[in-house]
């Protein structure tokens, strides 16, 4: 039994740092392609569009990111799935978010950068427990598992 809570604790932690690592790597690589010039034409205001393509593709890397994991840990951790997506999910954002430049951000920032920062956090910190939990509730491929 204890040899089974350290082998689940040790691939908790492996899938943490691979999670860094994977959203360090691939927020890179989104970063630096540049914005579509057709975006800028969109919206009335250059820096409204660079925000909201930020977040948006942000958002799509985030959910494209953990979609794998996402079923790794669903299949891992089938009780205690979403709070460990959670856990991993708050350690990883601790990793690289400074609680100082958080507390900054809002104390400089406009109340727009201020909600596409909020917006932007939200999306990283509940991307992955949800899909933990909605994984959960997709209906099996096991033929003695259906009714």
């Amino acid at each position: 039994m204890l040899r089974r809570l350290l082998v689940l604790i040790a691939a908790a932690a492996l899938l943490t740092w691979l999670y860094l690592v994977a959203y360090v790597y691939v927020n890179a690589f989104v970063s630096s392609y540049p914005m579509p010039m057709w975006w800028l034409r969109v919206f009335a205001a250059e820096c409204t569009a660079a925000l909201t393509w930020y977040v948006l593709s942000h958002a799509a890397t985030m959910l494209l990111l953990s979609i794998p994991f996402a079923f790794i840990i669903n299949w891992l951790y089938p009780r205690f799935g979403v709070a460990l997506a959670a856990g991993l999910t708050l350690v990883v954002w601790v990793a690289i978010e400074p609680l100082s430049f958080l507390f900054h951000a809002f104390e400089a920032a406009a109340p727009y950068i201020r909600g596409v920062y909020v917006v932007d956090h939200l999306i990283f910190l509940l991307a992955l427990p949800g899909l933990v939990w909605l994984s959960r509730h997709l209906p099996s491929n096991q033929r003695l598992e259906r009714p």
